[in-house]
Parts: C-alpha cells; structure tokens; sequence
C-alpha cells in the first residue's frame, strides 16, 4: 500500500472501537475472577477491534484465549524476558509489521542496578483491517515518583511511533501520570504529531487496589489500601495523530468494570469521518 492508498483509506475507514487496560497481571485474587469474565464477555460481544493491553503476564494470558482474536506479543532481550505489553486483533486482521522498545535498561541505568521488568516498554503494530492499515501502539511507562523518566520514556514512546506519519496512528496505554502538571507536559512531548483525546475523563486509577510493587508510591498505596483509604489519578491515556485527527470524530469513556486497579476502563471509538 503506498501512501496515497493509506490516505485514502483513511480518509473513508470504517468505525474503530479500541480499548486499553492495565490488566495489574492478575495480581488480585477477588479481582481475577472479574478480569476473566470481563474478557470473555467482551470477546464474545465482538465490540472491540483493539485492545492495548499491559502487564500480561501467565496469569493473564489464559484469559486473552478466543477464537476471534490473536495476540502481537515480543520477547524483550533486554529485560531477558517476554514483554508484558501486549496487543490483541481482531483474528481476521493480519499484522503488517512490529516494533518494540524496551524501557527496562533506563530503569536499570537510574537506579544503578537491580531487576530489568518486562512490564514497561512500547509495542507497535501496523495492522491490516481488510479496508485500510491501522498503527497501534500499547505503552506502559514507569510508575512510581520518577517524573522525569516517565517523560523520557515518552520521547522514546514518540519516536517509536513516528516511523510513518501517513499510517493513521493510535497511542493507548498506562502513562503513569499522577504529578500536577505531569500530563501536560507529556502531551506537550507527544505535540504536535499526536493530539490527546482523553484529557476531560474521569480518574482512571484506583490506588487502593495497587499491589505492593517495588516503588515506595506503591507499597504505601498497598498499605493504605488494607484500610480502604486510597487516592484516584486519571493514568490512562489515548493519542491520536494528526491524520486521523483531522478526519475523525472520536468519543471516549472510562468503564465501570472493576477488574484491576486499573478499572474503569478507557474506550476510544472512532465514529465517524469529518470529510
């Protein structure tokens, strides 16, 4: 497909449905039974064309088994283990291409040492629907009180994603924004190629459902969940760029399903073509 025929298509694309969710691996036991369900149940409905998925670990992946959907998944050679960021496609989609990069050897580097996680990284997709090719992008960029790498990884996140600007591009994931003005500054970072769409959301994080984690944000978030005290910060995000922001209309919504510390769930529905 050479660039004219991308802009075409995506000039006329059909309606979108993506979703993104910081699946938590599972961790809550209570909680796991609902993920299970929430899949299942969203599998069989056959809403969605996309989701972008983080911290899928062995806990989950048996959850993301349908016969109507398949996985893009990467091994990460420098964490020496499977990504935990993860896509799932429609099953008679084909995918055109990947690209990873792992944020495990900055962590490494600034805290001089200690283990590389699989769960932070971004994963890139070019996905043929049938009718048009289609860029999504799964993030999950550090937690914890770390601004400054957050921001880091989100250049990287960009540059990634940003191999072809006539492709139109989804960005979906846990960004991990949680300081006053944190999530202006990354919009700024992702600006002008990509324009937010999630800015007005509800929160989307629930800290007390947070899993003693090796950062002191959430191991105290642990803590005081036990008592049910817990703080909500809106972390997950959507991006578009600005080819399909110029021919869109998009709505978004967060879900009510309690089915991690993640819950609700942000939708992005690409409805209509404004041409």
């Amino acid at each position: 497909m050479d660039l004219k025929d991308k802009i075409i298509s995506a000039s006329t694309m059909s309606n979108l449905h993506v979703l993104t969710l910081n699946t938590q691996g599972g961790y809550h036991d209570k909680l796991r039974s609902a993920l299970k369900n929430f899949f299942q149940l969203t599998f069989d409905a056959g809403t969605y064309d996309f989701f972008l998925l983080q911290e899928v670990n062995e806990n989950v992946l048996p959850l993301l088994e349908h016969h109507s959907y398949k996985l893009v998944r990467i091994f990460d050679d420098k964490a020496k283990k499977e990504s935990e960021v993860c896509i799932v496609y429609r099953a008679a989609y084909k995918v055109v291409q990947t690209g990873f990069k792992s944020f495990a050897p900055l962590q490494y580097r600034k805290y001089k040492g200690g283990f590389k996680c699989p769960s932070f990284g971004v994963l890139r997709a070019d996905i043929d629907t049938g009718s048009e090719i289609i860029r999504l992008v799964s993030l999950h960029v550090h937690s914890g009180t770390d601004r400054s790498l957050r921001l880091t990884e989100l250049r990287l996140a960009k540059e990634l994603a940003c191999t072809d600007v006539s492709v139109p591009t989804i960005i979906g994931g846990d960004f991990n924004f949680v300081f006053p003005g944190e999530a202006a500054r990354g919009a700024e970072i992702l600006a002008p190629e990509f324009t937010q769409v999630t800015k007005s959301l509800a929160p989307t994080l629930d800290t007390r459902y947070c899993d003693n984690g090796p950062s002191l944000m959430t191991r105290v978030s642990s803590f005081l969940g036990r008592f049910n005290v817990g703080v909500s910060f809106h972390t997950d995000h959507f991006f578009i760029n600005k080819l399909m922001a110029d021919i869109c209309t998009t709505e978004c919504h967060v879900l009510g399903n309690r089915v991690s510390d993640h819950s609700p769930v942000s939708l992005f529905q690409v409805i209509s073509s404004k041409n």
